[in-house]
């Protein structure tokens, strides 16, 4: 009997990956869709292997609060960048 194939993002190169792809494209904001496709292409450029969308958003679901972090991300003020420019 054959084994499914494994998703990329259950292996230990996957999951480095994956979070190495989170350090460049934060997936929160008005952008996030676009951020995860960026997330996927990072991932299949160190890896070799596409990750299936709805595994990164269970992956991303599974160590973050996402809701959390959206609530934060529309949060109003400027950001250090923007205090530091003044």
């Amino acid at each position: 009997m054959s084994r499914p194939p494994q998703s990329v993002l259950d292996t230990v190169e996957g999951e480095i990956s994956f979070f190495r792809a989170i350090t460049r494209s934060r997936p929160v904001g008005r952008h996030r869709y676009f951020r995860v496709l960026a997330m996927r292409h990072a991932i299949q450029s160190e890896t070799g292997r596409w990750a299936d969308i709805q595994d990164i958003w269970a992956k991303l679901n599974q160590h973050y609060n996402l809701e959390a972090l959206e609530k934060h991300a529309r949060r109003k003020g400027p950001c250090i960048s923007q205090l530091q420019a003044d």
